[in-house]
């Protein structure tokens, strides 16, 4: 045969004289790899990455196709210039600040060259400026007045706007350090009514302002989708719409008005009024009184009206479901195609579960058709006391009636019970993708819990790492009237003990050790049930922050959680107090009611 002896079967050849391949060789004689395996004679198959490479096949040397960006002898690799296997991002490495066009395979960093820094080589490294000439030491040129020929650190002239001895940075309520912006950075103009704690500074990179939870857009001016009604005594900002999950056609409202977008026939601010002359269905709207159905014969249906077999029962009375009359048929009339559950009002009084039928036939159907058990359901009517409800089907794995536009007949099967009436439910009704309500609006606490409300449970991070002292521990002053401990109350059983601050001419004297003196911001935790902001000034015993006038302001703060807000100074900064070891800080307002 001259088959080879490596890639041939046991059996060399057929009678005819044509070799016999193992599954991975090819050829006349089986002396080659097949396609998908390399390496001949051992045919190893090829490993390449269905992802990353044009197909399975690969060279005689196991090196796959590989698609663009890609290298590597399982295309398992990025290409030089790319990263990040198997997305292949290119680097992107700046040409004129990276020694290399390629980067890092798996972090995308370029080389850099001396005093360049930046994922793409593409900026000057801290205290260094122009680049790609990048120079230590030098005045920053987009906040000098003298941007040619840059002075050392120290002789340094800035522009209004920016500050610091390089001038490389915005001075506090500005942003955005470059040459072509006047005097050197941006106003941040951030809108105090939508920033936590009336902050008007923004981050300096972004310009970014640091807008209350409801409220966004850089300038914290607009309220999220779903609010309206941006106020600054708002702690959130804006107030959820709260439209209608079903009468209105979204979650959102007008921005100053809260005007929901009402569906046709619907109305209110809310989209929960009907229309003059319209009213909303409920969940027994498709309702049918089995009473004023018929039996098999045509006669009409045999039906009680005694209040004592049948407590409430709606309309003329109630059917009699017996060995005389154990078929009941009851027309329905569908006006859309939808899957459909059948509701059953009924009465058992045996003691024991009844066994029963309930099928639902197309009017232009033959009553004893026999393709009907597609449309027929199983059901028990279990013992009751008094006047209960049934599904149909009763096991959700069972699927339920489908019902197309038109006449249908509903027929019950049953004996020994009595039934009031029955409801087609649609789908829309029992799964109630509409009814997912968007929650919004904070939880509360009052005297009387609200056991329906939906709400959302909020909580600040930890502040334990940090300094603080206890409202527990503070002195309450009244009308010069000597200094008090302050008393305390828990607002709430999941609030903590606090301090009860209360009073015409009101201090509140806080004292503390710090672990060392330094620089702090002061964070004031709070509960207030007063409407309107409180503003109380803020002192401490520090020279420095004497001939400063700063404040906090308390909003209504009446939730689950506690309130935070920080200290800020005149031009609403966040206040930073030069604090000593022993530390002393006071509160004071001429009028103040919360809890600390």
């Amino acid at each position: 045969c001259g088959c080879s002896t490596v890639g041939s079967l046991p059996e060399r050849c057929n009678a005819s004289g044509r070799c016999l391949c193992k599954p991975e060789f090819q050829g006349p004689r089986c002396e080659q790899c097949r396609s998908g395996f390399h390496s001949y004679p051992s045919c190893q198959e090829c490993s390449c990455d269905p992802r990353t490479s044009f197909d399975t096949s690969c060279t005689v040397s196991g090196i796959c196709h590989c698609r663009p960006n890609y290298s590597g002898a399982s295309c398992d690799q990025c290409s030089p210039g790319y990263y990040g296997y198997p997305s292949c991002t290119p680097c992107q490495c700046s040409l004129e600040g990276s020694r290399y066009t390629s980067c890092n395979q798996a972090t995308g960093q370029c080389t850099c060259l001396p005093g360049v820094v930046g994922l793409r080589c593409d900026s000057c490294a801290h205290g260094s400026y122009g680049f790609p000439n990048c120079q230590a030491g030098m005045c920053h040129p987009a906040g000098s007045v003298q941007n040619v020929v840059l002075p050392p650190v120290g002789q340094c002239e800035c522009r209004l706007h920016v500050e610091g001895p390089a001038c490389d940075r915005c001075k506090p309520l500005y942003w955005n350090l470059s040459p072509d912006t006047a005097d050197g950075c941006s106003n941040c103009e951030c809108n105090t009514a939508g920033t936590l704690s009336s902050v008007a500074d923004c981050v300096q990179e972004t310009g970014e302002c640091h807008c209350k939870p409801n409220v966004c857009s850089g300038t914290c001016s607009t309220c999220k989708d779903g609010s309206y009604n941006l106020q600054d005594h708002n702690y959130f900002g804006c107030q959820g719409c709260q439209c209608d999950i079903g009468g209105s056609v979204g979650q959102f409202c007008g921005q100053r008005n809260g005007q929901c977008d009402c569906r046709p026939n619907v109305e209110g601010p809310r989209c929960n009024l009907p229309r003059p002359d319209h009213y909303f269905p409920d969940l027994h709207h498709l309702k049918f009184e089995i009473e004023e159905g018929t039996m098999l014969d045509g006669r009409p249906v045999r039906f009680g009206y005694n209040l004592l077999d049948f407590a409430d029962f709606s309309w003329r009375g109630y059917a009699q479901m017996s060995q005389i009359q154990s078929k009941v048929l009851v027309s329905v009339f569908v006006t859309s195609p939808d899957l459909f559950r059948v509701v059953l009002r009924y009465s058992n009084w045996g003691g024991s579960p009844v066994r029963g039928r309930v099928s639902v036939i197309e009017d232009s159907w033959n009553y004893f058709c026999g393709n009907c058990s597609e449309q027929s359901k199983q059901i028990v009517f279990a013992p009751s006391v008094q006047p209960t409800f049934v599904n149909v089907p009763q096991n959700n794995f069972v699927e339920p009636f489908v019902l197309n536009p038109g006449t249908w007949t509903v027929i019950i099967e049953a004996e020994g019970i009595l039934l009031d009436y029955l409801v087609l439910l649609p789908s829309a009704y029992y799964e109630a993708p509409i009814l997912q309500i968007r929650v919004t609006d904070p939880c509360t606490y009052s005297s009387v819990p609200e056991s329906n409300q939906n709400c959302l449970l909020y909580t600040y991070l930890s502040l334990d790492s940090f300094p603080s002292i206890s409202g527990n521990d503070a002195n309450c002053r009244h009308d010069n009237h000597l200094p008090r401990p302050c008393p305390t109350e828990k607002v709430t059983l999941r609030h903590p003990d606090m301090a009860v601050c209360s009073g015409l001419d009101i201090s509140i004297e806080l004292r503390g050790r710090l672990v060392s003196p330094g620089d702090y911001v002061l964070v004031v935790e709070y509960s207030s049930e007063e409407e309107l902001p409180q503003t109380l000034t803020v002192a401490v015993n520090s020279p420095r922050a004497q001939t400063h006038r700063h404040q906090v302001t308390l909003l209504h703060c009446k939730f689950s959680f506690l309130c935070r807000v920080v200290a800020v100074d005149e031009q609403n900064r966040v206040a930073v107090f030069s604090l000593p070891a022993d530390t002393e800080i006071q509160l004071s307002s001429e009028r103040a009611s919360f809890f600390l």
